[in-house]
């Protein structure tokens, strides 16, 4: 279930979309603005030794294609609180009302920041709804 955000703080609604030996991903609430749009907050966590690179290569928002053209770098063994942003002109381009929003389906990638011919740490979609 989607959780209108509250707080930085984390909370029993937090959605776990991945937690595996190299990364974790833990969505933490959304919120919407005029002017930035949607915005899923989300909770990073790399655990190798090397600089890591996260991505949101698609993503449905409610069934219907809109990319928020999002990726973060999380330096080694550090976290990291992040905003995924759908911008209002996609969201329009779209035809999606920001406030209707129910379902989020990602296809997710964590990858090495420096070595991009590595296989991926994390390459699959996650869906909240």
């Amino acid at each position: 279930m989607l959780r209108k955000l509250a707080s930085s703080s984390t909370s029993n609604t937090d959605v776990l979309l991945f937690d595996n030996e190299h990364a974790t991903m833990i969505v933490t609430g959304y919120e919407t603005d005029d002017i930035w749009g949607f915005i899923l907050h989300a909770y990073l966590v790399n655990k190798t030794d090397s600089d890591m690179w996260f991505d949101v290569e698609e993503a449905k928002l409610n069934g219907i294609d809109c990319d928020p053209y999002w990726g973060e770098t999380v330096c080694a063994g550090k976290k990291a609180y992040v905003e995924i942003d759908w911008s209002t002109y996609s969201l329009e381009s779209a035809e999606i009302s920001m406030d209707a929003i129910s379902s989020i389906e990602i296809l997710m990638e964590v990858s090495d920041d420096e070595d991009y011919m590595k296989d991926a740490y994390v390459e699959e979609s996650y869906v909240i709804n």
